[in-house]
């Protein structure tokens, strides 16, 4: 259908026409989320995001969120807490590289989505998201990549309309925190957030090329950091942010008391499927 054949509809029915990839109620419902590791809500907001503010103008965004409290502030306890909505003393996960204390009854997104049908694609650059966090009877399809690779692959796989629930890990903040300092005056470390923000426009730019479909998009990450590391209990590493929109959305939306641990509950509140009743930490973003 031409724009012209819906602004000629739009006359008829008093409607204006709906904007190329704006959802309505009953359209395909698809969930991207994308995770930025180790990158500090500070550095954030002050570098050149225009991708990340693309998805803040069809949601919202708080810049200091946090991560999970209770646990070394490492990406294995920080990602498995996104993935599953519950703390480390729940998961068992508390750090990097060690899963075999895993309560695996706590199940991640992932896996909930794929239980009721939906397709799942999980394209990372630290294996240990694909490979030990999420469960591999809930991924369709995953690939291990470079950022770059890993970026142009979730692209494509949107616009061939591969996969309904879209998992992105992208690295280069953090690996630039631990080669040259997680700072604002660290011009590497700035130009890698930029760099991860630059990567996600590419799949957001397939997101919003699609019609007739309903997106959540979820943005966050999994730690700061200060030094040249992270790990400690302490603001530097607790503080993040996180980000939400949905396609079409006038955005305006505010997150309360937001942490990383609300991933798990708000894709779940969009795909109206029930958090597990044992409860979860997190709590729904949606407005």
């Amino acid at each position: 259908m031409t724009m012209l054949t819906l602004l000629v509809l739009a006359a008829c029915t008093g409607d204006d026409p709906k904007e190329p990839g704006a959802g309505d109620p009953g359209d395909p419902q698809k969930v991207l989320v994308v995770g930025w590791d180790g990158a500090r809500p500070d550095c954030v907001q002050a570098a050149n995001t225009p991708s990340l503010d693309r998805v803040v103008e069809m949601g919202g965004v708080s810049w200091d969120a946090a991560t999970q409290l209770t646990h070394p502030t490492t990406s294995g306890p920080g990602w498995m807490s996104v993935m599953t909505g519950v703390a480390p003393d729940e998961h068992g996960v508390v750090f990097n590289g060690i899963y075999t204390e895993q309560d695996e009854s706590w199940l991640t997104f992932v896996k909930r989505a794929h239980d009721e049908g939906l397709r799942t694609g999980v394209a990372v650059v630290w294996p240990e998201v694909a490979t030990d966090i999420i469960e591999d009877d809930a991924q369709d399809d995953a690939f291990l990549s470079a950022d770059d690779e890993v970026a142009d692959w979730m692209a494509t796989a949107v616009d061939n309309d591969d996969f309904d629930i879209h998992v992105v890990h992208l690295d280069s903040p953090d690996h630039a925190g631990h080669e040259s300092g997680y700072a604002l005056d660290i011009p590497e470390y700035m130009l890698a957030i930029e760099d991860a923000d630059e990567r996600m426009g590419r799949i957001l730019d397939a997101v919003e090329a699609r019609e007739g479909e309903d997106w959540l998009i979820a943005v966050t990450t999994d730690h700061g950091g200060v030094g040249n590391g992270h790990g400690p209990l302490n603001a530097d590493n607790q503080t993040i942010w996180t980000a939400y929109g949905r396609l079409g959305d006038e955005g305006g939306w505010t997150l309360s008391n937001a942490s990383h641990l609300d991933v798990h509950p708000t894709v779940l509140d969009f795909l109206q499927i029930p958090v597990d009743e044992r409860g979860v930490a997190g709590i729904s973003q949606l407005p």
